[in-house]
This record gives C-alpha cells, sequence and structure tokens, in this order.
C-alpha cells in the first residue's frame, strides 16, 4: 500500500515540477541560507570488495539548502563516498524509480543480466576519502535492475572513475567499482527523501525561512 501512495506522491512531484520548470529554471539552486542537515536514513545493500555479494548498509540523506543538492552518504570499501543529486538528477531518479515500481507491481521485471542500464547513464558528482574526503570525480552512474537469487534490486552501478585530484594534493588514482541494490520498500522510502516538496517541508520543520523565488510583476 506504501508503494501505491509513494508512486502517487513521486508522480505529483513530476507533474509539478514539468508544470512550473520555466519559472524555476531561473532559481534552481538556493532555496534557503541554511546549513545541511540530515534528513533521514536510506536502508540499502552494497557490492562487497570482490564486486560479487551483497552488504546491507544504510546511507545518511542529507539536504544541502545553499545549493539545493541531496547528499547520499555511506561506506563502502574502507571509504565515506557521497554522491551528490542535483534537482535534475534527483528529477531522473524519480522518474527511473517510479518506472520500477510500476514494472514491480505489473511483474514485467526481466531476469537476464542486461538490465542494470534500463533506466538510463547519468553523470554525478562523487567525492570518497577514508580518513578526508580527498577524491573527487564525475561519475557515471547507471541506473535499472537486476535479479540477485530470483528476488528483483533497483540497482545503481558506478564503474571506476578518475580522481579530479591525483597529483593535486591526492594520491589516490581512482574509484573503485560498485553497486548499491534497493529492495522494493527501500526503494520507496528513498524516493519520498528525493522529492521537493518534503525537502521543503525539512525546512519548516527546523523553522526554516525559505529563499524567495517569485519575480516582480510590474
Amino acid at each position: 500500500m506504501k508503494t501505491i501512495f509513494v508512486l502517487i506522491l513521486i508522480a505529483f512531484s513530476l507533474f509539478g515540477s514539468c508544470n512550473s520548470s520555466p519559472k524555476q529554471a531561473q532559481y534552481n539552486d538556493m532555496v534557503a541560507n541554511a546549513d545541511p542537515f540530515e534528513v533521514g536514513v536510506a536502508g540499502l545493500g552494497t557490492s562487497d570488495f570482490i564486486g560479487f555479494g551483497m552488504d546491507v548498509k544504510t546511507a545518511t540523506i542529507i539536504f544541502a539548502p545553499r545549493t539545493n543538492v541531496v547528499i547520499m552518504e555511506f561506506k563502502i570499501q574502507g571509504n565515506t563516498t557521497r554522491l551528490h543529486l542535483t534537482v535534475n538528477d534527483r528529477k531522473f531518479l524519480l522518474d527511473a524509480i517510479t518506472m520500477y515500481l510500476d514494472s514491480f507491481e505489473t511483474k514485467t521485471l526481466v531476469n537476464d543480466n542486461k538490465t542494470n542500464k534500463t533506466y538510463g547513464v547519468r553523470k554525478w558528482f562523487m567525492e570518497w576519502g577514508m580518513l578526508t574526503l580527498n577524491a573527487r570525480a564525475s561519475a557515471r552512474v547507471n541506473v535499472g535492475y537486476e535479479f540477485k537469487s530470483n528476488a528483483p534490486y533497483f540497482v545503481l552501478t558506478v564503474p571506476e572513475v578518475p580522481n579530479d585530484l591525483y597529483n593535486k594534493g591526492s594520491v589516490v588514482k581512482r574509484s573503485g567499482y560498485f553497486q548499491i541494490f534497493f529492495t522494493r520498500s527501500q526503494l520507496a522510502e528513498f524516493g519520498e527523501m528525493l522529492i521537493q516538496e518534503y525537502l521543503l517541508s525539512t525546512l519548516d520543520d527546523k523553522n526554516v525561512s525559505r529563499a524567495s523565488i517569485d519575480p516582480d510583476v510590474y
């Protein structure tokens, strides 16, 4: 039942974003002059060190109002890793989540090894490191799904990518390959935290004033 509710909520969010996009296109950065803060924790699985198994973990979801970016922070391969999701990244991901949940409900998911790019490929800013975040790159993320032990998972696949800071204060040459897996219920909860209306509501909960986006009419 929650899945259906989240599908409706996500669809409403995407429809509202499309309707208001001409107005918001000029004001899609700062939504409030406030420091980043945690908005929730997402359950997920990550690939293990050899890339074949799955470790059960969580990710901290952080909202940065000054840049209107959602940061997904988690531990993998001994590193703290952060994936940064802009407004457009979130719209892309919410669309993929909607399609996956709909296919799950209608049982039209295909169990083969060619589905990890079903919903597309998108570049996301990523930073990582052991003690400090001393590596960063524009990571090419494949968005799709995979079956493991006959159970489907929504999956984000991040191939290796060179570190932009290598030999510029960092000795890390590149990131390691990894995957992030979501069950249907985990994905519904994660998707809810990506919706712009939900993020703005967290500002209200903290009594943070929003940045004005309405242009003057004269």
